[in-house]
């Protein structure tokens, strides 16, 4: 078997694996880098329901939105949550803190989002109090219909 994964990469000898760790609803593979640009892989869908990925015109991609936006050091937002309209629109729904000031930090939150997306789709800004939850009362950071229906065939 070959796995096309960096080496400093750990993986368990099965190249399946859950796209959140410690949750088996979504397992997914690597299958590679897209371009010498970005240095994150592209990943397939091989199990699960499609909960937490989005659906692009290339196919199924995981958002690196928040991690990319503590790793550009903003930490302006109490909560983000990622709404996917359709194959080429996101509504990025957020709930700022104090520190956040729209003027001049809507461009740079849209910048991160965008490089954290592969600058795959076009953004809608949601500034709202509340976000959406599960019927159990959890967050989801990452709503797509789409990829939940493309998933569920």
């Amino acid at each position: 078997m070959e796995l096309a994964v960096p080496c400093h990469v750990y993986l368990p000898c099965n190249y399946a694996f859950p796209l959140i760790h410690d949750n088996s609803d979504d397992l997914v593979r690597w299958i590679g880098y897209r371009d010498g640009q970005v240095v994150r892989p592209e990943l397939e869908l091989i199990g699960g329901r499609g909960k937490d990925l989005l659906v692009s015109g290339e196919g199924f991609i995981a958002p690196y939105v928040f991690g990319h936006l503590r790793r550009n050091g903003f930490f302006k937002l109490n909560r983000c949550q990622l709404e996917q309209i359709d194959s080429e629109r996101m509504l990025v729904r957020v709930i700022v803190n104090q520190d956040y000031h729209r003027r001049q930090d809507e461009a740079e939150l849209l910048r991160i989002i965008d490089e954290g997306l592969f600058h795959r789709f076009r953004l809608e800004v949601e500034y709202t109090d509340e976000v959406s939850f599960t019927k159990r009362s959890k967050f989801r950071p990452v709503i797509s219909e789409l990829a939940t229906r493309i998933c569920s065939n």
